[in-house]
């Protein structure tokens, strides 16, 4: 397991003690709008329990837990978007609440 290890090293002396990691989570990924992007290509399309499951997974390791980088909130032409919308309504963040309450315990 990722903690374990993590952990071992910094106990170890082959990491300081002050290690810091943060992992990124990301709902979708679909450069098909942007200039540089493949518009035949959607390179992660969104799928909200395998965004529940990045989410679950990221806190769940992150140092210092409940650190967790969310890309993004409104990049609408690359499709990260975690603000509610017509199509999703609130479906993105009632899944970081739900998770972030199970992981971390209620606010």
């Amino acid at each position: 397991e990722w903690n374990k290890w993590l952990r071992e090293k910094i106990n170890e002396g082959e990491l300081p003690p002050y290690f810091v990691y943060i992992p990124s989570v990301i709902p979708e990924f679909d450069s098909r709008l942007v200039s540089w992007g493949d518009p035949n290509q959607v390179i992660l399309p969104r799928d909200p329990n395998r965004f529940k499951e990045q989410i679950t997974l990221a806190l769940s390791h992150s140092i210092p837990k409940g650190m967790v980088r969310i890309d993004t909130w409104d990049d609408w032409y690359e499709s990260t978007i975690i603000e509610p919308s017509v199509r999703w309504e609130f479906k993105y963040l009632q899944i970081i609440k739900e998770v972030v309450s199970k992981i971390l315990g209620n606010p």
